[in-house]
């Protein structure tokens, strides 16, 4: 059986900087969380471990030898590698420059090693019509597997109209958008998260719960907009099981006019796994009643997160 992981983030130099500073206005609190990132204690419980934010960014730059020693020593097949930057905060001709050329960059490296990585694009977000053209460059060109998005494209998620060419271009050119969890708006931050211990808030902001309920709320949304009766063979990657979407679906769609929808959607929505999910979750979507089960895929979220 060959083995391929699909959440395998890397770092370009120039973008990384640009939505560094961007980020910084937006969610000030990953600054908090970041320096005292490192997750030590959890070696010793033998759970994945969340590695020192100076520690992750030089493992993320590395694109070749070291990562393939990586590869083969946790028996990897092939990595698809994306950025996890978030560059619909920037301004949409910085935006089309960086993405442009982190892509070109990205394609180096599959290119080194073609039987041992693919790509998910990055993209200008900020500019709907400059993402879907560099799609399809990064596509027809580069030879990339999809699209990665960390969080909302912009102030509104995927099913916002505005998003349409991007989408439209993903199922002309029959290839995936992998939604990553991002943090919430700064106001649904302060009014939620905010007011506890600084850590404690950038914590319960990110991966605690807040990124999560965005990445359910993203796929929710585009279900109950009938995204998927527009785009019929669009397929979303709802990374991080698309938190919550899987288990609390069943209860919703009994409320709402949108079954017929929900049904459709299941089957252009793939479910990656994450290791740290109970393993009750995991058994869920291997089961006959589980109406993801042809599709458990596997994401590391290296270089963030390893296993010890």
């Amino acid at each position: 059986m060959k083995i391929i992981t699909i959440e395998e983030h890397v770092s370009d130099a120039a973008l990384a900087q640009a939505c560094a500073k961007a980020q910084s206005a937006e969610s000030p609190y990953m600054a908090v969380w970041a320096r005292e990132a490192d997750d030590g204690a959890a070696a010793q419980c033998n759970m994945p471990q969340i590695l020192a934010a100076p520690v992750a960014m030089s493992l993320a730059r590395n694109m070749g030898a070291q990562r393939l020693v990586e590869m083969d020593a946790n028996g990897i097949d092939m990595q698809i590698l994306s950025y996890s930057n978030s560059p619909q905060l920037l301004a949409g001709a910085e935006a089309v420059e960086l993405t442009r050329n982190a892509n070109d960059t990205l394609a180096d490296a599959v290119n080194a090693h073609p039987d041992r990585f693919g790509g998910f694009a990055t993209l200008p977000w900020s500019d709907p019509e400059a993402a879907a053209a560099e799609l399809e460059r990064a596509v027809t060109q580069l030879g990339f597997k999809g699209a990665m998005l960390t969080g909302r494209p912009g102030e509104t998620f995927l099913d916002d109209p505005r998003y349409s060419p991007v989408l439209a271009a993903a199922e002309a050119l029959n290839v995936p958008i992998y939604t990553h969890p991002g943090v919430p708006l700064k106001r649904v931050q302060e009014a939620y998260y905010a007011g506890l211990d600084p850590s404690v808030s950038a914590r319960l902001s990110m991966f605690g719960w807040g990124w999560h309920a965005e990445a359910g709320v993203q796929i929710i949304r585009m279900i109950l907009a009938g995204v998927f009766d527009k785009y019929p063979r669009l397929n979303i990657i709802a990374g991080h099981w698309g938190r919550w979407f899987r288990s609390s679906c069943r209860g919703w769609t009994r409320r709402c006019r949108r079954t017929r929808q929900v049904c459709h959607a299941r089957s252009q929505t793939h479910l990656p796994s994450m290791s740290t999910l109970h393993r009750a979750e995991c058994s869920a979507c291997r089961t006959s009643s589980s109406p993801f089960r042809r599709w458990v895929l596997t994401g590391l979220s290296t270089p963030w997160i390893i296993r010890t």
